[in-house]
């Protein structure tokens, strides 16, 4: 973070493999799948945007969150045959 010097909203996914090496696979200006989570941990995003856009925010503001807030999602999947579907 401290090399990119991003300004505003930032979603950076990082991994740490065994050897406690560490990589970047994406670095976005957007919000993150986790952003429900940030919000529910006290972040409030959307006065952070509305400040940001009006020029009423520090660049290096500190804001604190509520510790061990989880959050937990999951994927369905659905499957059928292609005669079961509705084409018209």
């Amino acid at each position: 973070v401290a090399l990119i010097k991003p300004f505003g909203l930032i979603n950076i996914q990082v991994f740490k493999d065994i050897d406690q090496n560490i990589f970047f696979t994406e670095i976005n200006m957007r919000l993150g799948g986790g952003s429900p989570l940030t919000y529910k941990a006290g972040i409030n995003i959307p006065r952070i945007m509305r400040d940001i856009l009006t020029g009423d925010c520090l660049i290096h503001q500190t804001i604190f969150a509520r510790e061990n807030v989880c959050m937990l999602r999951f994927d369905r999947a659905f499957y059928m045959e292609k005669e079961e579907l509705i084409t018209e």
